[in-house]
Formats: C-alpha cells, structure tokens, sequence
C-alpha cells in the first residue's frame, strides 16, 4: 500500500497536468493504519512526503540524465561512486 501511494504522490507532485496537488496532510491521511493496522512513528510520512516533492522518483532513460554515471543492472539503475 505505502508502495502504491509514493508512487501516487509522485505523479500527483510532478505531472503538470495535475493542478490540484496533494498535501502533505492529505498524503498522511491516506496512509493512515496501513502499517499492520497501525499508523508509521511520528515523521515518517512528512519525511516520505518532502523527499518526494523535491526529489522526483525517475525511471528508464530519465535516470540518465539525472544520474549521468548510473549503470545499468536489469532494469534497475544504480549509481556508480568512484573512491
């Protein structure tokens, strides 16, 4: 479920066609006892959230250009740290 709602918030935060963008009070309520019942420890949502509207989640080839050093594993991208 909290999978699911990341990804919604996501699209809901950086798709320009959506004019009315989700709170961060309605993002909470969304997830609300979706943790075995239970809601998430104080700040883990509001964590979740901001990284989210500031950090868009990309996928395929847009990874690329914002990770120019990513390497390709499957269909996962990880991003090569030299040392």
């Amino acid at each position: 479920m909290l999978a699911f709602s990341v990804i919604m918030l996501n699209t809901d935060a950086h798709n320009p066609k959506i004019k009315k963008k989700m709170t961060m009070k309605e993002f909470v309520q969304n997830n609300q006892g979706i943790n075995d019942g239970q809601d998430f420890g104080a700040g883990v949502l509001d964590d979740l959230y901001n990284r989210i509207i500031f950090d868009e989640i990309r996928f395929g080839d847009d990874v690329k250009l914002v990770y120019p050093n990513a390497v390709k594993k499957g269909k996962l991208y990880l991003e090569a740290i030299s040392i």
